[in-house]
């Protein structure tokens, strides 16, 4: 194990202000440590230091690594040391990543680093500068390259002895085993090390405190790990919680819209038949009365009749489109039996359904009324871009749910991008007329294949399952 030796060269010189509280001041040659868990612990110093040197006709070169960017480097001495511009264009300060000075190629070079080291210890001394500080980032080293580091930090600190030179290197208490660790700073002077939002600076000759304090100081890092892990987790949960109760106030929000919908359905539909179907109904009446009266029917009387009785259709169908009564009066199956009648004879697809266990059953109104809205929407759907000649509808109920498939072999679509795209109205009203009544749906699709549509809905919407798996 490389040690480091007895102090010699310019160690007896004055000492060089640090820009730490301890130690406050530093001789030329010294290599230090620094072991830190945070990235700004390491900014926080490093700022720190290269000020107290650059205000003290001293030249700096700052390499960094993973933890700490060139960028975030330079942003924070121009955001904290005075004059830092001015540093920067006469070039008395210097970043670079560990990628341009310790790596190339993707190997450790150290007789190349050590030489540039040197060249701009000299430099220094050249431009008139006291001399050169340095700090290198370590991150970037692999478990091969180790040993071979190592290696290359003794002959740091024996070039720093011999030159106006100060150096330190920075670990991360993250990366490295406690093995590590003490091989890494015996290699130094001295270690600071952060321990309850405090540095303290521990000389590496006195191996057991050194020991001691790095084996505290991880696992300190664990606990504070564990702290953080255990905080996510707790807000992971109340995000949750919160989020799954938005998603509640929503599905409450929507099912009072869809009940505010369709009694506005009902209304209207109960209006245009009962009020103005019964108005043209007396229209019709009253014309054909006034035909009789004066000379029986004629060409003008007989194209007004025909007005009425084609404008008393539109208004029943638009009556039965809105609300069909029988839906209110008979319940599900006879509602869909009419449907699908109806459906059949105006877009001249065969549709079959068939039913099981449900037969002069009555469900909860929103049920009845989220199941009868889905087929229909699903028939239409069929008809507008399947080009299938054929549909079919399956219900069936037990104690707990009301299950219904409806099925075509048309062309089939992609089920996600649809649904992602939120082009699809029909679609999207389908998922929130089975959520809003508690229950769930599944489309599935394949191209060239046909489409099935299945939804299950709780006869007791307290026991909603509101998962959605479109």
């Amino acid at each position: 194990m490389s040690r480091r030796k007895k102090p010699t060269g310019h160690r007896k010189s004055i000492g060089r202000k640090t820009g730490f509280v301890t130690p406050a001041s530093i001789p030329w040659g010294s290599h230090l440590c620094i072991l830190y868990s945070q990235p700004e612990d390491l900014i926080e110093l490093s700022v720190r230091y290269f000020e107290a040197g650059l205000q003290n006709s001293e030249l700096g070169f700052w390499i960094t690594s993973r933890d700490v960017s060139v960028k975030e480097a330079e942003d924070s001495l121009r955001a904290n040391v005075p004059g830092a511009e001015k540093y920067f264009a006469d070039h008395q300060m210097e970043i670079q990543s560990h990628a341009e000075r310790y790596v190339t190629d993707g190997d450790f070079h150290p007789g190349k680093v050590l030489s540039d080291f040197k060249r701009r210890a000299s430099v220094a001394r050249t431009r008139g500068y006291d001399g050169i500080r340095i700090s290198g980032n370590t991150p970037w080293i692999k478990k091969r390259q180790m040993k071979e580091f190592l290696r290359f930090e003794g002959k740091v600190g024996a070039l720093a002895e011999n030159n106006r030179m100060i150096v330190i290197c920075t670990y991360s208490l993250h990366q490295y085993k406690l093995t590590e660790l003490m091989d890494a700073v015996e290699r130094h002077d001295s270690v600071l090390i952060k321990r309850k939002r405090k540095w303290y600076q521990i000389q590496t000759s006195d191996r057991a405190k050194m020991e001691e304090t790095l084996r505290n100081a991880l696992q300190e890092r664990l606990e504070e790990r564990s702290a953080q892990l255990q905080r996510s987790l707790e807000s992971e949960q109340e995000l949750r919680k919160i989020s799954e109760e938005r998603r509640e106030k929503l599905l409450l929000l929507s099912r009072r819209l869809v009940e505010l919908q369709e009694s506005e359905r009902r209304k209207i539909a109960w209006e245009l038949h009962d009020e103005i179907g019964q108005q043209l109904t007396a229209i019709k009446l009253q014309i054909e009365s006034l035909g009789r009266r004066f000379g029986g029917d004629t060409n003008a009387t007989k194209a007004v009749e025909s007005s009425v009785n084609e404008l008393i259709e539109r208004v029943r169908d638009l009556s039965l489109n809105l609300r069909p009564t029988i839906l209110d009066d008979l319940g599900l199956v006879p509602a869909l039996l009419w449907l699908i009648k109806r459906y059949s004879s105006q877009t001249e697809i065969k549709a079959e359904i068939k039913h099981k266990n449900v037969d002069g059953r009555r469900f909860p109104s929103e049920m009845e009324t989220a199941a009868y809205r889905v087929v229909q929407e699903a028939l239409t759907n069929i008809a507008r871009h399947s080009s299938a000649k054929e549909a079919f509808i399956l219900v069936e109920a037990d104690a707990a749910f009301v299950r219904i498939t409806i099925k075509d072999h048309g062309s089939g679509f992609d089920v996600q991008s649809t649904v992602r795209s939120n082009k699809s109205t029909g679609l999207s009203g389908m998922i929130e007329r089975a959520e809003a009544a508690g229950g769930k749906i599944t489309i599935s699709s394949s191209v060239d294949v046909g489409t099935t549509v299945h939804v299950e809905l709780p006869l007791n919407s307290s026991s909603s399952n509101l998962t959605k798996n479109p």
